[in-house]
């Protein structure tokens, strides 16, 4: 394949993507799939999302090494990173250099913000 259609296909997947999380942002208080911190676990969590919301701030894509560092600024080891882009309930993706959000690191931001990025306010 050509890189004209390679780049055609990754921003059609981005467009799927960003159109599969708006449907699914009424519904995301409701999802089951979505995880709940387990006790004691809060702020592993909220780093977790710091590091996603960042992603997201940022057009839900980035260059992969940005990303790296990105997430090593964010108390990760580099070598565990993986974890983000592996199952189908990945909240990442990587293409070629570029890693972006699937739709379920989308739906998996939107539906914490109440919860981190407002530490008052939390999720009861």
């Amino acid at each position: 394949m050509d890189r004209i259609a390679l780049k055609l296909i990754r921003e059609a997947r981005a467009a799927l993507d960003r159109l599969e999380a708006h449907l699914d942002r009424d519904t995301a208080e409701q999802d089951p799939d979505v995880p709940r911190p387990p006790a004691g676990q809060e702020e592993t969590w909220r780093r977790w999302w710091s590091l996603l919301s960042t992603v997201a701030a940022n057009g839900g894509t980035m260059d992969a090494n940005d990303f790296r560092a990105l997430a090593v600024e964010h108390g990760y080891d580099p070598r565990g990173i993986g974890g983000f882009f592996g199952g189908q309930n990945s909240t990442m993706r990587r293409t070629d250099d570029t890693v972006e959000l699937t739709a379920r690191g989308r739906r998996e931001v939107d539906y914490w913000a109440p919860t981190f990025a407002n530490p008052q306010k939390g999720r009861q």
